[in-house]
Order: C-alpha cells, then sequence, then structure tokens
C-alpha cells in the first residue's frame, strides 16, 4: 500500500490534500505532513513532522530522517517582495528538500512526485491570457516578462526525476477556494469580511457594491475548490495516464461575478446595489465612479496573449493592449477608512472575535482578483481525457467555505453571520445546503428564529454552533430544520433517528465507546481525533427561551 509525504501540509491546497489522503487509510496507511509548525489535528495515520525548508539539505534530511513514501506532494511555497527573489527561493526550497530525499536515502522508495503551482504558469498575472488556457501554451520565457518560479520549480523537478528515474504530475489551479489555519490569503475570508462591514455600514438598505472591475463583472473566470485539488491529487498520484504531465485542475464550470455577486449578496441578507455601478458604458472605470474611492493599476506592457498572436491572426487588435487591474472599491484604501475600521470594531467587540483579524486579510489580492478586466477561462479537457471526472460548482464551493471553513479570530464565519443581525435567518451545515425563512408565516412548519433574536446574541449567552456532518436522511428533526437534500445512510443509527426536542436546554451527547457499533461510519468522529461523538441540540439557558432561542448542531472537539 502507497504512503505519502505532504510537504507545505498546512496550506491551502496541502491541507486539503492531506485531509484527502486520510479519509482513505486502508488505501493510505500512512501519510507524513512535514510543515514548520502544526496547527490543527488530523486523523491518527497522519504524522506531522517539523521542517524548516529555508534550511539547507543536510539540517532537513535531519528533520527528515524517519519519514520514508512512496508518493510527494509537494505543495509549499514561500511569498517574496520580487518575482526574482520568488524564483531564487522556491527554486531552492524544492531543490534543497529534494536533495535531502537522497541524503536520507528516501529516494529509493519514491514512485512519482506531485508538484502543486498555479495559473500563474500563464501569467495571469501579466495581463490578458490566450483563451481558453491549456496546458501546452507556450511559456513565457522571453527577456521581457518576469521571472516565473513556477517554470524554475517545473525544471528542478524534470531534471530530479529523470535522474533519478521518478515519475512528475504537476497541477495549476486557479483562484483557489479554499482555507487554512492562520491563513487569510483566500477569496472566502476577505470576500465575508467586505460583506459584513458593507451591511453593517448600509443603513440605508441600499445593498451591496461589488468592489472589482465593472468590465471583469461580465467577463468570465474558473476557479479551484482546494477539497476538489486535493482529490484530483490523490486521483492522479496512482493514476498510470498522468504520469509525466501538466494539468489544470478547476471546478469544471465557468462562472462570472454578474452571477456570484447577487448570491454573496442574499447569503448575507441583502441584495446588490442597483445602480453599483453607477451610470456610464465602456471599459473604463473613470465612467462608472471618480475620485479616492476607485483606483486603476497597469499590468505588464504586453499581455500574456501576444505570444499567440501571430499564429491566432490577432496583430494589431486590442486584444493585444496592455492590461489592467481597476478597482470599483479601491479595497486597500477601504479598509482603512476610519467608518469601515469602526464598523468592523462593533463587530469585532459584539461577537467577540479577534479584532486584527481584519487588518490581516490580503485586500490587495482580494482587489487583484476582483479587478482584472480580463476574461480567465481553462480548460479541463486534457484531464479529462485521462479519465478524471472531478467536479465542483463554484457557488456551492464559495457557499460551503462561507459556512464553515473559513474562520476569522479562530470562530467559524458562519457562527458569525448568525448572531450579526443579517435579514435573513439561517439554519446552515458546513457542506452548504442551506434554508432561510423570513417569518414562520413562511418557514410553515419548520423552526425560525423570533424577531430581534441575534440582537439579544451576547445577552443571553448563546450556544451556537454547526454540526459537521448532516448526510443521513434518517434524522427527522435534521431533515425538518436543516438539510432537506441528503442522502440514506445504510442501517440505523439510533442517534440520526431520535427525534430530538427542538425547545430542549440540554445537551444530548452518546459516548462511542458505549454505543460505537450502533453510530453511522459517517456520523462518527472518523479522523478528527475525538473521543465523543456528538449530535448536539442546544438552546439558550431556560429562563431566557422567552425571549430567544436557536437551535443549531456541531461536531464538538474536546
Amino acid at each position: 500500500m502507497p504512503t505519502a509525504i505532504v510537504v507545505g501540509a498546512t496550506g491551502i491546497l496541502g491541507r486539503e490534500i492531506v485531509l484527502e489522503l486520510s479519509k482513505h487509510r486502508q488505501q493510505w496507511p500512512t501519510v507524513h505532513a512535514l510543515s514548520r509548525s502544526k496547527k490543527e489535528e488530523f486523523a491518527e495515520t497522519v504524522i506531522h513532522h517539523h521542517i524548516d525548508l529555508m534550511s539547507a539539505p543536510d539540517e532537513m534530511a535531519n528533520d527528515m530522517r524517519n519519514v520514508q513514501g512512496s508518493y510527494v506532494f509537494f505543495a509549499a511555497y514561500v511569498q517574496k517582495d520580487t518575482e526574482q527573489e520568488n524564483w531564487d527561493v522556491n527554486g531552492a526550497i524544492l531543490s534543497n528538500f529534494l536533495q535531502a530525499l537522497v541524503k536520507t536515502g528516501a529516494i529509493s522508495g519514491i514512485e512519482r512526485i506531485i508538484l502543486v503551482t498555479g495559473a500563474k504558469q500563464y501569467g495571469v498575472h501579466l495581463g490578458a491570457p490566450k483563451n481558453p488556457m491549456l496546458e501546452s501554451d507556450p511559456w513565457l520565457t522571453d527577456s521581457k516578462w518576469p521571472p516565473n518560479f513556477y517554470y524554475n520549480q517545473q525544471n528542478i523537478l524534470h531534471s530530479f526525476c529523470k535522474e533519478y528515474n521518478k515519475e512528475w504530475t504537476v497541477t495549476y489551479p486557479n483562484d483557489v477556494i479554499g482555507y487554512a489555519v492562520g491563513n487569510y490569503m483566500n477569496l472566502a475570508t476577505a470576500i465575508a469580511l467586505y460583506a459584513l462591514v458593507s451591511n453593517e455600514l448600509d443603513s440605508k438598505n441600499e445593498g451591496v457594491v461589488f468592489p472589482g472591475s465593472p468590465t471583469f463583472y461580465t467577463k468570465f473566470d474558473c476557479f479551484t475548490n482546494s477539497r476538489l485539488h486535493g482529490q484530483f491529487c490523490a486521483w492522479a498520484a496512482l493514476e498510470p495516464r498522468t504520469a509525466n504531465e501538466a494539468f489544470n485542475v478547476v471546478n469544471g464550470d465557468t462562472e462570472s461575478w454578474q452571477n456570484l455577486w447577487p448570491k454573496v449578496a442574499n447569503y448575507f441578507g441583502t441584495k446588490v446595489k442597483p445602480n453599483q455601478f453607477k451610470s456610464g458604458a465602456g471599459s473604463s472605470i473613470l465612467k462608472y465612479v471618480s475620485g479616492d474611492a476607485s483606483s486603476t493599476s497597469k499590468l505588464a506592457p504586453e499581455p500574456p496573449i501576444t505570444t499567440q498572436a501571430s499564429a491566432i491572426g490577432l496583430e494589431g487588435t486590442p486584444a493585444l493592449e496592455q492590461s489592467v487591474v481597476e478597482q470599483h472599491i479601491d479595497l486597500e484604501k477601504w479598509s482603512q477608512r476610519r467608518d469601515v475600521k469602526d464598523a468592523w470594531s462593533r463587530i469585532a467587540e459584539r461577537e467577540d472575535l479577534q479584532e486584527d483579524a481584519f487588518e490581516k486579510a490580503t485586500w490587495g489580492f482580494l482587489g487583484f482578483v476582483l479587478g482584472r478586466k480580463y476574461d480567465l477561462v481553462i480548460s479541463m479537457s486534457k484531464a479529462r481525457k485521462a479519465g478524471w471526472t472531478g467536479y465542483a460548482d463554484t457557488w456551492e464551493s464559495l457557499e460551503g467555505h462561507l459556512d464553515g471553513s473559513s474562520t476569522v479570530g479562530g470562530r467559524s464565519l458562519v457562527v458569525l453571520f448568525l448572531v450579526c443581525g443579517l435579514n435573513t435567518d439561517i439554519h446552515a451545515s458546513n457542506n452548504g445546503s442551506r434554508q432561510e425563512s423570513r417569518s414562520n408565516e413562511e418557514a410553515g412548519s419548520r423552526w425560525s428564529w423570533p424577531q430581534g433574536c441575534s440582537d439579544k446574541a451576547q445577552q443571553d449567552q448563546r450556544h451556537i454552533v454547526v454540526h459537521e456532518d448532516l448526510r443521513c436522511a434518517s434524522s427527522k428533526v435534521f431533515k425538518d430544520f436543516l438539510q432537506q437534500r441528503r442522502k440514506i445512510i445504510d442501517g440505523e443509527c439510533f442517534p440520526c433517528t431520535e427525534n430530538l426536542d427542538a425547545i430542549t436546554a440540554d445537551v444530548t451527547v452518546w459516548d462511542l465507546s458505549v454505543v460505537e457499533s450502533c453510530i453511522h461510519t459517517a456520523c462518527r468522529p472518523g479522523d478528527s481525533g475525538m473521543t465523543v461523538q456528538i449530535h448536539v441540540q442546544c438552546t439558550v439557558k431556560p429562563e431566557l427561551l422567552t425571549q430567544s432561542r436557536s437551535l443549531i448542531f456541531h461536531k464538538i472537539m474536546w
């Protein structure tokens, strides 16, 4: 049976590779997770090892003296200030790691090395690419382009594998939707913070404004669900047809913010401001908004599409003009406004959140992602031909991470959403399925939050948490209150079939040491390391039930 070595195990993509491999313990009985620090608990099949990727090969080899595996997943990178520094440093950490494998002798057992890179492969950070982007597109190696460290890493990998007769696979994800502890460079967290503060400031209920490019708002983009990418890596490691090949790894749909942004607004209980871009038409942001609130910045003098312009007949066309990033609302400027900071401070104090979370958000990154004014369409044809069938709906991916995967100050964002006084009541689970009810009449027989409930959250000391796995359709209370579309899990599981009382103040738990054989595998603690699986019903203290109550479920960890 194969064993795995995951480098960069605490990053957004590396973490999901570890989680995916640890789900299949019969196939992957041992997973070595390598990172500078241990940020969370994984399954017992996962062994964490401290490693400093900035160290020399000898020192790294000493840290890896007990690490053996047959498949390496390299998902680490170091962000530096310049592209030349990125080239040098990220090339060095990969090269030194590979040399450490040689020094420990672990290289003898390695069959394949999977390297995680990204769509910067196509120069999407430099301007408009040729669409759709294909793995066969030429690399941007001319001196007019800045160094691309992905090219350096791939060259290092190719040379090493040729020397030691090993196989390799490379992935190109794009605009990743995911989460990692302490990592704020992700779309879901920044979007959530922006929407929350905007909603807090929207006293006239005019709606939330898309902060990016008015032009990009109606153009196309392709995203990568971090969990889907982890699944792809696990599949590709063992698939013969993926040996010595590079693959795009995106969700499989093509999205646009004209479709996503209204859903984001609705999620937060608001709407899109009808005239969010004011008057005017055309590509220039100056026709939509003027003043210090907006910004434009030029990218590379020539967009990447120029490398293929002659071959595809685009010489002399506007497609070759210099690309720009235009922000309808410059998010870095916005995040420094006094009213914005004050609004966040109110939210953080009201909900007992870590106040510096707002400052840690990568506003420049979100501004760039939303401000590009060119299409980003990435083909999955090569992976499909190799046998990959995975797919993720982009909105459901984003919604799922908004619901339960991202954190602000250590608390689930969905908890933050639930207690921030939104206009809609949300019953949530971590897989993104959600029901909304605006009144008891509209909800019918479903339970809903009484008017003003969220305003009393801190006063009432409500215990609001989210259930980990609601897949069993046997549970009446889950079906009625939380999640209607679930599959049946074979067998009987009395925690699931128990019809919990919707207004009890008690917390009901089941000790697995007593009833393990009676609980569905999907309803057990699984890889989390818990000793008790919780199907929890909790409300406010009994004496406060007349003022407010809540019903929501969670996997509680001790």
